[in-house]
């Protein structure tokens, strides 16, 4: 076996999406465990913190580049070349990781194995004119996307194509080790060290427009709920800075209700903050995936998006689905989710869940006691 290789992944992709990758990451370091393992993204809002990321801190990664997605075409290709002095010798690119410009432009590593994803079209006329140009290209290995798996297992059979791991140390484990965790002193700064609290992530997709969210209404009256019923847990509200705009009206930043700690945590903080919450309850989004990591009890809000590909894997993952003519309609990608959000701005798709099916749901897992 050789286990000693320098590997690249790409992850030009939101943090819940990072997170599906962990066993990617685990079984790369069980497979190659003198190995550097990079991963290159282009959010530097989620990879702001290197020297104490918490894939740094787990021990499944070394470095982060990062190339803005700001960054014009000729300052990327620049970038890239840089990164050939690194002569990896694998490159990863799962399917939600690398931008199609990215694998275009992967001979400019110069690797001697570049792995990634093949998502064919419905008309197969087109199929093969988007499989020409990746057979053009040089040391390129293709996966074909299996539509009916999960991420987590997408991830890791980009490893198929892969002739020196050794399929045995496959570790499609998703959890985090409480162990490596930074302590931060954000429970002590907010006075939550000896309180029981719910976190909430009311909005998602960084503060844009989705049409998997619940409307704002309605985490304002299930945080009412929350209090009346629980007045003992304290309700924190987290998220993307830019997701309070969306929120404003009915989740102000300042309330006797709540703790709003929107756009005021890294992802050290915010995974403390999980990793100690009596209860998680969010979209289909970051959070619902870092609780999942850390099998924290959590109440997930479904509709539109792919369940089978995105469901929370935690055992102690509830989920409830709002239930209409599109649900699960970004399933094997018969819509985007932009194409959903531009149809539906008004939160219309979560519109079948109800307080009341969260409330009953916690009592029935007895999540709060």
């Amino acid at each position: 076996m050789v286990n000693k290789k320098k590997i690249l992944v790409f992850c030009f992709t939101g943090l819940g999406n990072l997170f599906l990758k962990i066993p990617l990451f685990k079984s790369l370091r069980k497979n190659y465990p003198l190995s550097q393992i990079d991963i290159i993204s282009g959010n530097t809002g989620n990879f702001h913190v290197e020297e104490d990321f918490f894939l740094v801190r787990q021990g499944l990664i070394n470095q982060i580049h990062i190339i803005s997605e700001k960054d014009t075409l000729f300052n990327r290709i620049k970038k890239l070349r840089l990164l050939r002095k690194e002569k990896y010798e694998l490159i990863l690119m799962p399917f939600d990781g690398a931008p199609l410009i990215y694998k275009l432009l992967s001979f400019i590593f110069s690797c001697p194995k570049i792995i990634h994803y093949i998502i064919y079209p419905k008309k197969k006329f087109f199929s093969y004119m988007k499989i020409i140009p990746y057979l053009l290209l040089p040391n390129t290995f293709l996966v074909k996307f299996d539509n009916d798996k999960h991420e987590t297992f997408l991830n890791l059979d980009l490893l198929s194509k892969d002739i020196n791991f050794n399929r045995k140390l496959i570790d499609s484990n998703f959890n985090l080790s409480e162990l490596k965790l930074k302590t931060t002193n954000i429970t002590r700064k907010f006075g939550l060290i000896e309180k029981k609290y719910i976190v909430i992530q009311p909005m998602a997709a960084d503060g844009n427009m989705t049409a998997k969210v619940w409307a704002p209404r309605n985490y304002f009256l299930l945080v009412n709920e929350l209090r009346r019923v629980y007045p003992k847990f304290k309700i924190v509200i987290v998220g993307h800075n830019k997701d309070q705009e969306k929120i404003n009206y009915y989740l102000p930043s300042i309330s006797d209700l709540y703790l709003n700690l929107i756009g005021n945590t890294d992802i050290n903080e915010l995974i403390e903050l999980v990793n100690n919450a009596s209860l998680v309850i969010s979209n289909d989004s970051s959070i619902m995936h870092i609780a999942s990591a850390l099998d924290k009890n959590q109440v997930a809000l479904y509709g539109p998006t792919d369940l089978k590909r995105t469901r929370p894997m935690g055992k102690n993952s509830a989920i409830l689905i709002s239930q209409n003519e599109h649900l699960y309609a970004m399933q094997n990608f018969n819509f985007s989710e932009k194409e959903l959000s531009e149809r539906f701005p008004n939160y219309e798709l979560m519109n079948n869940i109800s307080v009341k099916d969260i409330m009953e749901k916690i009592h029935l897992l007895k999540f709060l006691g």
